[in-house]
């Protein structure tokens, strides 16, 4: 990714794939289903709501399903449902018109058995419209949601847990943390490895290879649209993205690489560390 001068949170690299104010209600339903998301009416400014999971309407999980299924393959209505009863919670990002454009799926997990005290946000479902890849509100509500959660157990470590399927979203790790496993720049130690394993494991079972670190789900599964991963030509050469195509060659399959960062003040990169210390009060 490029370092981008001044505040990261302007104006973010355009990455395809991955907003919080205080807990809000659902957004409300608007229909557009005539709408171009790629048009330039729809590049308004997007903003962000966390609301609980269990609180979304109908009207809000056929706005979100329509969304995701233009960007992925293979998913079905029940799949992207399941999906969604998993989940504590779900940020939501919305138009001037409160129309969705992106959202993720999250849940606070306790580390498994024996890992020692702590918690991870483990992410789910992400997507955000083309028209707005490069908008900011996603990863600002991310590490507004880890500060919070943090704060929560201040004395505990926090991780964000997830497993990736394209290589945008990767790229997304080395831009607000400094250290994050697995990378191409530093090895992941025994223990960080032994917690991810554990991780995996309990969350995905069979489907997870320790060896690989991927994570292959029964076909049909769920996969990136060809055009969106598909990789651009500047692209091919940078350090992230070809170990990421090393460590997940399968990924046009809907293979997903399972990675790990601890969310702390001491690992973030100073403009998401400035958002994350702002948000601890």
């Amino acid at each position: 990714m490029n370092i981008m001068q001044g505040n990261m949170f302007e104006r973010l690299d355009p990455i395809d794939g991955l907003s919080v104010r205080p807990e809000s209600s659902p957004v409300r339903q608007e229909s557009h289903q005539h709408d171009d998301p790629t048009s330039t009416a729809a590049r308004t400014v997007l903003t962000e709501d966390l609301v609980p999971a269990l609180s979304l309407t109908s009207n809000n999980v056929d706005e979100m399903f329509r969304v995701f299924s233009r960007y992925y393959v293979g998913v079905t209505r029940d799949l992207f449902e399941r999906d969604l009863r998993e989940k504590d919670s779900v940020i939501l990002l919305v138009d001037d018109r409160r129309r969705i454009r992106g959202f993720t799926t999250v849940r606070v997990i306790d580390l498994p058995s024996g890992c020692g005290r702590g918690r991870a946000i483990f992410s789910g479902d992400t997507v955000v419209e083309q028209s707005h890849w490069g908008d900011p509100a996603l990863a600002r509500a991310f590490i507004r949601l880890a500060a919070t959660t943090k704060a929560q157990r201040p004395d505990e470590p926090l991780y964000w847990f997830l497993i990736v399927k394209g290589h945008r979203t990767y790229r997304y790790l080395p831009l607000f943390f400094k250290r994050f496993h697995p990378a191409w720049n530093c090895a992941t130690s025994p223990d960080i490895q032994s917690l991810m394993d554990r991780l995996a494991d309990d969350r995905f079972g069979k489907n997870y290879d320790r060896n690989t670190g991927i994570v292959r789900f029964p076909a049909p599964s769920t996969r990136l649209s060809e055009w969106v991963a598909k990789i651009p030509e500047k692209d091919k050469n940078r350090a992230d993205v070809r170990f990421f195509l090393e460590r997940n060659p399968g990924y046009r399959n809907g293979d997903e690489l399972v990675c790990l960062v601890e969310v702390a003040e001491s690992n973030l990169k100073p403009c998401a560390r400035r958002c994350f210390l702002g948000n601890q009060a």
